[in-house]
C-alpha cells in the first residue's frame, strides 16, 4: 500500500489524501467511484473507452505519490 497524496486532472486536483496499490502487471485503473468519475469523466471509461491513438484535447492524469508527481 502507498500513500496516494492526489490525482489531478488537467492540473486541478480532483482527490486527495488516499492510500493505493500499485499493481504494474495491468493497465487497468480502479477505484471508488467518488474518487474515479473526474478522471473518467475526462478520459472515458470501460464502457466509453479513450483511443489513446488520439489524444487530442483529452487532459493529462498525474498521480502525486510521496510528494512526487
Amino acid at each position: 500500500m502507498i500513500n496516494l497524496d492526489a490525482i489531478k486532472v488537467g492540473g486541478k486536483t480532483v482527490a486527495s489524501n488516499l492510500k493505493g496499490i500499485v499493481d504494474s502487471g495491468t493497465s487497468m485503473l480502479v477505484g471508488a467511484s467518488d474518487v474515479m468519475k473526474p478522471v473518467t469523466d475526462k478520459t472515458g471509461t470501460a464502457q466509453t473507452p479513450m483511443d489513446c491513438s488520439n489524444l487530442t484535447g483529452k487532459p493529462d492524469v498525474t498521480f502525486v505519490i510521496d510528494g512526487k508527481e
